[in-house]
């Protein structure tokens, strides 16, 4: 049986004393012997057999060669890795990252090779486009090492890698914010997922960047050029991998997303598409009939269409033409390193504090949930996320005519259970189009908190009137202040409700949702 071969890059010569070079030469000599270890390093003196030396050349770093040889040793790098043909490559030092990460974003190395990275706490120390490739490499890797002291980890960690190896290549294709909104936090945590650990896995990033995204907005410039350096990126990656899971939103997928599965089909990849909120349909009829047909001709050819909702689901199945084993009901879920549950059940009567917790505008019913603070004044609500300029003046006077209605700030996806969990109820009044299995929602639960919503889109499938939260109308202030004064005078009726909130977390827990739907699909053999 081959020996897994292992790559390290140093970016000075092996003779150097200090640095990465020491830690380097004890891995070497030590883990030799069972794997198949090889060597890039600068220098003239070749130190053992598989010791590849960068000859006439005394560093890699990038300030002391100048563009011309920084090229020219970039040229000699990418020989090297494509003769070597390694499984791992161990990038040790910031040069290095820089070198690797640049022939990777380029499509200059052949074969498939999983990446280890060793973090030597000088990482703030690096300039600003080391940082930039050591963050993209990051990504890419499938393991970052902490420290370099330890043998036994490393040995560890290269059978780990192999084995994700010898499981399906994945790519992930979707939004990473920013923005920080509901398709880029769920997309940012399913790549997170301690079930896909053991898969090689790379990801393409779809996000344009930008501030709170409108819906119905019209197709611009910047859609045209990031879908076409996207679809750039599908096609260098189109030989790394056998399974693509590819979450989008509903414009997305009936445009670019159309190029991406057809190419990945042509190939014979499994294609797992996730479309984000619940009104893929709405979008869907809205186009001439023509190109629907055609946008529907392409997408029926993946393998698996994971839509939110069960009222979407049935609707995709019945009006598209979708094999019924085909769409699957694919909810958000909450990621077992956020959940953050508060202590104890709040009884009193004094202080209800409620959190709003979004992109700040008004079809989220913002300015219904201050109107509602105008009708009763038993509690305040402290309102997070990203404030949509449209709304931006408008949302600015109505909060400094009401006391208790305060603004904080954005907050990082990770926090969100945290800061959730010092509150006693979350109000989402929405009306929004483009509304799903708001995760949010699933956070509050996880927290042990209630929550108010509308009587809009697939909110009623997973919150039970009276018994994990209360549903009220639409665009209705007076039925959020009659919602909130019941469980600020009835601690009764409160506490039932948090109660049931803990318990409907429990149905949309990442081991329940990722473990039990989406890696069964990834391993399950083809539907078409």
């Amino acid at each position: 049986m081959r020996k897994i071969r292992v790559l390290f890059m140093s970016d000075a010569p092996m003779e150097k004393p200090g640095g990465a070079q020491i830690p380097m030469k004890i891995l070497i000599e030590e883990l030799k012997a069972e794997f198949d270890i090889h060597l890039i390093s600068p220098g003239e003196t070749s130190h053992f057999k598989n010791h590849h030396v960068l000859a006439g050349n005394t560093t890699m770093v990038l300030s002391k060669n100048g563009v011309l040889k920084s090229l020219k040793i970039m040229n000699m790098l990418r020989k090297m890795i494509n003769e070597i043909e390694p499984d791992i490559v161990h990038v040790q030092t910031s040069s290095a990252a820089v070198f690797l990460n640049t022939l990777l974003s380029i499509g200059l190395l052949k074969g498939s090779f999983s990446i280890v990275y060793t973090d030597y706490r000088v990482y703030a120390e690096y300039g600003k486009i080391a940082r930039k490739s050591i963050d993209k490499l990051i990504v890419r890797a499938e393991k970052v090492v902490a420290t370099e002291e330890n043998i036994d980890e490393h040995r560890k960690i290269y059978n780990t890698v192999m084995r994700r190896k010898d499981n399906q290549r994945l790519l992930f294709m979707g939004p990473l914010p920013p923005p920080i909104g509901g398709d880029t936090v769920s997309f940012s945590r399913i790549i997170k997922c301690k079930g896909f650990e053991d898969y090689s896995r790379t990801v393409i990033d779809t996000s344009r960047k930008g501030g709170v995204r409108i819906t119905g907005r019209k197709v611009d410039f910047r859609d045209i050029t990031n879908g076409l350096k996207i679809l750039t990126k599908v096609l260098t990656k189109l030989f790394k991998h056998d399974t693509l899971i590819f979450y989008s939103n509903r414009r997305f997928l009936y445009t670019v997303g159309l190029g991406v599965v057809l190419i990945e089909k042509i190939l014979g990849k499994k294609v797992i598409v996730r479309v984000f909120g619940g009104s893929f349909h709405i979008e869907m009829d809205r186009l001439p009939a023509v190109y629907r047909k055609f946008a529907l001709s392409i997408l029926k050819k993946m393998d698996y269409f994971l839509v939110q909702s069960k009222e979407l689901r049935k609707y995709v199945v019945e009006n598209y033409g979708f094999r019924d084993s085909q769409v699957i009901q694919y909810p958000n879920f909450v990621p077992d390193s956020i959940i953050f549950k508060r202590k104890g059940v709040k009884n009193s009567i004094d202080s209800f504090k409620c959190i709003y917790l979004g992109q700040i505008k008004e079809e989220k019913g913002v300015f219904d949930i201050i109107e509602a603070a105008m009708l009763y004044d038993g509690f305040t609500c402290d309102f997070y996320g990203p404030i949509y300029d449209r709304d931006s003046i408008k949302f600015e006077e109505a909060k400094s005519l009401v006391k208790g209605i305060n603004y904080i700030d954005t907050v990082e996806p990770d926090n969100v259970c945290r800061i959730i969990s010092v509150y006693d109820l979350l109000i989402l009044p929405s009306y929004h189009e483009g509304e799903g299995y708001a995760a949010v929602v699933f956070e509050a639960f996880a927290a042990g908190l209630p929550v108010i919503v509308t009587d809009w889109k697939a909110f009623p499938e997973f919150v039970v009137h009276g018994d994990n939260g209360f549903i009220v109308p639409i665009k209705d202030p007076e039925a959020i202040a009659n919602g909130i004064r019941a469980m600020v005078e009835v601690p009764e009726v409160y506490a039932r409700l948090c109660k049931g909130a803990e318990r409907t977390s429990e149905l949309y827990s990442e081991k329940r949702i990722v473990e039990g739907r989406l890696i069964p699909l990834v391993e399950m053999e083809r539907s078409i």
